[in-house]
């Protein structure tokens, strides 16, 4: 099984041009905190748009957006050109809706970039908690034993009175994976495992994890304690294998 990821988010604070409207309180700054649970807030339902001027003409493969609050009646559009917004969209495409977490695939080139929401039925105003442009990466060395541990945490505070009476607040969930990574050393190919846990900063680093491209889901993750490794020799060839633990980062609760 392969394993896809995207290591570099090129919205920053130099590429994310304008937002529509803002919260004072949750600004444009948290589209790109790394931290989905301190999401950005539009004040508006109507015609709201997030505009990214990546300097040049860039190849997107992948556009994601994490923690939102947007309903499944929603319109949510990536749209491109090479002339800015206003303008005319040389490209366009509507987000597929998923609960929480939703990508695509653009596989387009343009400098600019705009995300398109209007979502006159939410009773709340929308908010993102993390938005994502960047590259898809896959092993060619390295892959994914078939299977893999993964389960859902649920986040809850359980209280009782000094007369028996319980009460439970749920706050949020978040996913944890298990890899076993198998890499075929070749001294004609670089160590993937390691050039992808350098391009990510090791434990330090977020990035995004699409376990399989034919799937719809999507987790913005981080990788949790060291990562280890064993050569195994067989002969005279060796393997190169590495056990990873990802834990999807928390989302559900807004932490100021």
């Amino acid at each position: 099984m392969g394993f896809n990821y995207s290591a570099t988010n090129l919205l920053t604070a130099a590429t994310l041009a304008s937002v529509s409207t803002e919260n004072a309180i949750y600004p444009k700054e948290n589209l790109y905190n790394d931290r989905p649970s301190k999401p950005f807030y539009w004040t508006s339902k109507l015609a709201q748009e997030i505009i990214i001027n990546l300097g040049a003409i860039t190849l997107i493969e992948l556009i994601s957006i994490f923690n939102h609050t947007l309903l499944v009646g929603a319109t949510v559009t990536a749209e491109a050109n090479n002339a800015g917004f206003p303008g005319a969209p040389l490209w366009s495409q509507n987000f597929t809706w998923r609960e929480y977490d939703m990508y695509m695939r653009p596989l387009q080139s343009y400098q600019f970039w705009r995300i398109y929401i209007n979502d006159a039925g939410n009773p709340l105003v929308p908010r993102i908690g993390e938005l994502w442009l960047g590259s898809i990466s896959q092993f060619t060395q390295a892959y994914v034993q078939p299977g893999r541990e993964d389960g859902k945490t649920f986040h809850a505070d359980e209280k009782q009175s000094g007369y028996g009476q319980d009460w439970d607040v749920f706050f949020s969930e978040q996913k944890e994976f298990k890899l076993q990574i198998k890499h075929i050393n070749d001294p004609a190919v670089v160590d993937e495992i390691e050039t992808f846990l350098t391009s990510i900063a090791g434990p330090a680093g977020r990035f995004v994890l699409i376990p399989d491209l034919t799937k719809p889901h999507v987790y913005f993750v981080k990788v949790v304690g060291s990562p280890t490794a064993k050569r195994p020799i067989y002969g005279e060839h060796e393997l190169r294998e590495w056990a990873l633990t990802l834990r999807e980062m928390t989302r559900g609760i807004t932490l100021l």
